[in-house]
């Protein structure tokens, strides 16, 4: 993606607009935190230096997907699992490549925390973002991210995700009436199974406006995907 989204107008023409971003992710990957991490940093350049885009909006929708639906997996940690995945004989690389592109964008891995089913953690996720909207459910993902990836935090620990969630001021009331809900558990399951539908079937995968990021691009890839965006609603509007 690099180097294909170079302006070629001008900013008295560009006017701002709604910036529509849809994020495919699962708390367990620690590619979908590096990704996350990618494209705000590349939202603060954009903002900075694109002319015009600092009036822009922004608005996110989060969408669930389940990575691993063996609920026997957990209690392994992110080290276990990824050798369990690639082989013990690639898995020190893998974890040095993660470890490595995560310092880049701020994340210092420490591959303890424990894995398992994420259906717990996207209930209290998207209940939050239901009551409460995009900008703090986005906040909770982050706070998740960091605890499950930096901190060691076991993914299936109901009491850690509630504790995760009172970080960014989520009451310990309303972030176990989230969890237990029946009614978004079943909405989280229909979500995660809807978008393999859709056709997406790995993450991260971002939609910014019309345009799609598979994987999780640097800073440069994740700004030139927001300037082509931007372009091509420009073309449209």
């Amino acid at each position: 993606m690099r180097n294909m989204y170079r302006s070629q107008r001008s900013g008295s023409d560009l006017n701002s607009y709604a910036q529509k971003i849809k994020v495919y992710f699962d708390t367990i990957c620690p590619w979908c935190y590096i990704g996350s991490r990618s494209l705000a940093q590349a939202i603060a350049i954009y903002q900075k230096t694109y002319p015009g885009a600092r009036d822009d909006s922004l608005e996110y929708e989060f969408l669930p997907f389940y990575l691993n639906t063996d609920t026997g997996q957990h209690g392994l940690t992110m080290r276990e699992a990824a050798a369990r995945k690639n082989g013990a004989e690639r898995v020190e690389g893998v974890l040095k490549r993660l470890h490595r592109t995560g310092r880049q964008v701020g994340i210092e891995f420490d591959f303890e925390g424990k894995t398992g089913a994420t259906k717990m953690s996207h209930a209290l996720t998207h209940g939050i973002g239901r009551e409460k909207g995009w900008e703090v459910q986005k906040a909770v993902i982050e706070e998740v991210y960091r605890w499950h990836f930096e901190h060691g935090g076991d993914i299936c620990d109901r009491a850690g995700l509630i504790g995760v969630a009172r970080n960014v001021g989520i009451s310990e009331g309303e972030g176990e009436k989230w969890i237990d809900d029946e009614d978004v558990g079943r909405r989280v399951d229909q979500l995660a199974a809807q978008v393999r539908d859709e056709g997406i079937d790995s993450v991260p995968t971002m939609f910014i406006g019309e345009v799609r990021v598979d994987g999780a691009e640097d800073v440069e890839g994740m700004f030139q995907a927001l300037v082509a965006a931007r372009e091509a609603a420009a073309i449209t509007t």
